[in-house]
Parts: structure tokens; C-alpha cells; sequence
């Protein structure tokens, strides 16, 4: 089965801000059950916006949220974007998209869940300013790149703010 990501942005979001698409970062079930041994709070869901991103090269989280998370550091791993090749911490979560299924539509809401171990990013100190299409300020979460975009096709249609992510299963 194959699924899509619609989202009508609106085009002065999308000039501004870029191709955001709303996504929920959660801890692994074995992180949760370390948490659970030492007696510790399991942490909620931490929903916002990741920023599409095609010269990044993996999926990444903000450092804030992997820390609001409680993550533990995997060590170090080298990641490629606008700046070239730098080394970030590295993380293990779960990350929940919302999808559509092209080929049996559900008349609610659908997501897919899947681990990554991705690096950290702290971008969201430099998007502050910026806003939702409702108005609200974004709260950026991560960045989604190439090693999830090599599975899909993108449509950015500028000239009326929508982004469509189509993903091959």
C-alpha cells in the first residue's frame, strides 16, 4: 500500500518558512522501559513540525526535544547539510507522521510510526519568529531529509502553498 502527505501550507507560510510537516517524536518501547526501572516519569509525546529539508542528509530532532524525551546519547555521527559535514549527537526514537492511504482512504486520521536513530539539530532557535498557517508560533521538532525523502516523491506547488509527500512503502 502506498500513502501521502497532503498539506495545504499556504504560500506565504511556505515562502517563509519552508515545507513543514507536522510530526509527534516518542520514546522507544525499550527506552520506556528503562525509564520504568529507575523509577522515572515516562515522558509525553513531543508534537511540532519537522522542516522538509532536501540538502539534509538524515532525519534529525531538536536537541530540546531529545531532551524533553529523556534520550540517552548513542554517540557521535557525521551528517551532511547546508554547512558541509559536521559530527551531532545521536538519538534513538520514534517518530509518527501523518499519512493517507492511497489505495483504502480511512475516514480518520492515520499515522505511521517508525524508529530512527537520527541526530540532533537545533534549529528551532533560529525559527522563532515564524508562525503556523493558524497563526501560532512554530514549534520545529526536527528535520525530515534525504534518508526518508530517497523513499518519496515531493510535490511543492508554490503558487498555492500545498506540499504533497507521496511515500513508497
Amino acid at each position: 500500500m502506498d500513502y501521502k502527505i497532503a498539506l495545504d501550507i499556504g504560500e506565504e507560510c511556505l515562502r517563509k518558512v519552508g515545507p513543514m510537516v507536522p510530526a509527534t517524536w516518542m520514546v522507544t518501547p525499550e527506552r520506556e522501559a528503562q525509564l520504568r526501572m529507575l523509577g522515572g516519569n515516562i515522558p509525553s509525546p513531543v508534537r511540532g513540525h519537522l522542516l522538509l529539508d532536501t540538502g539534509a542528509g538524515h532525519l534529525m530532532i531538536e536537541r530540546y526535544v531529545a531532551q524533553q524525551l529523556k534520550l540517552t546519547k548513542l554517540g557521535k555521527t557525521r551528517a551532511y547539510g547546508i554547512g558541509g559535514i559536521d559530527e551531532f549527537e545521536q538519538y534513538e526514537a520514534i517518530l509518527l507522521l501523518p499519512i493517507i492511504p492511497l489505495t483504502n482512504p480511512q475516514p480518520f486520521p492515520v499515522s505511521i510510526g517508525f524508529p530512527v536513530k537520527c541526530p540532533e539539530s537545533n534549529l528551532q532557535e533560529h525559527h522563532k519568529e515564524y508562525r503556523t498557517p493558524d497563526g501560532k508560533p512554530l514549534r520545529l521538532i526536527g528535520v525530515l531529509g534525504r534518508t526518508f525523502l530517497q523513499f518519496t516523491k515531493v510535490i511543492y506547488d508554490g503558487i498555492n502553498g500545498k506540499i504533497e509527500i507521496h511515500i513508497d512503502q
